[in-house]
């Protein structure tokens, strides 16, 4: 694909079922938020842990039934609570920028760990470009952050990784309407709240002018572009 060609309309869970085998596949699930990336795994036959250090999403998470044998625990994506070679897949979904900068690498090495021989480590990741990182960035602006999380994604290699594939597609993220969309961010982190104060009516303003409305059900449609990286583990059982 040249640079200047559009990238592809893709959703997020069709590229994790292209690019991962999780029938009967043990997987972590780091940073899961709310834990719907690890219920729609669950749902296709994996058995899945799904970590995170926030309190207020493990509630969050806590809330929904359960729909096939995940669990969820509070650990730091630097110090996996599991075993050595435990894990077929480790998964970072929109979550390895959320890592401080300084355990970016720590957080790596941890997968590495444990991951089993010829495991996977799959990494999707947003840009920061697009009309959701465009709408997003006076609440916080995560250019930064996102680039050191590429940065630490191309520090990997031999004689621990081996890259599989590499994709950038445009994933499409969905709100009923605006209240929804603040609803939605403030519940991932309750100090956005004074932050919306602040921005007033300008936010919603924004809102309007970026999303693309959806004819049939009026609901606000935001592209994002996405990368997404598949690793596969190489070397010893449970070495860094």
């Amino acid at each position: 694909m040249s640079a200047d060609a559009p990238l592809p309309r893709r959703k997020n869970s069709d590229v994790l079922h292209e690019m991962l085998d999780l029938d009967g596949a043990q997987v972590l699930d780091v940073g899961c938020g709310a834990g719907h990336l690890s219920r729609l795994m669950s749902r296709h036959g994996a058995r899945v842990i799904g970590l995170e250090v926030s309190d207020r999403q493990l509630e969050r998470a806590a809330q929904y039934d359960t729909v096939g044998t995940e669990t969820y625990l509070k650990a730091p994506a630097e110090a996996l609570p599991v075993d050595a070679a435990s894990q077929d897949v480790v998964v970072f979904f929109n979550s390895l920028h959320h890592v401080a900068p300084k355990a970016m690498d720590a957080a790596l090495a941890e997968a590495a760990r444990a991951l089993r021989p010829d495991g996977r480590l799959f990494v999707c990741e947003p840009m920061a470009e697009g009309a959701c990182y465009e709408l997003n960035r006076p609440i916080d602006d995560e250019a930064e952050v996102r680039a050191l999380a590429r940065q630490a994604l191309d520090r990997l290699g031999a004689p621990s990784w081996r890259l599989l594939s590499r994709r950038q597609y445009l994933h499409s993220v969905r709100y009923k309407d605006y209240p929804t969309y603040r609803t939605d961010m403030t519940g991932i982190d309750a100090g956005r709240a004074a932050t919306f104060e602040r921005l007033g009516s300008d936010q919603e303003t924004a809102f309007q002018r970026l999303g693309r409305v959806d004819p049939e059900d009026g609901s606000h449609h935001f592209d994002q572009p996405m990368e997404v990286h598949l690793f596969a583990r190489l070397g010893a059982p449970g070495t860094k």
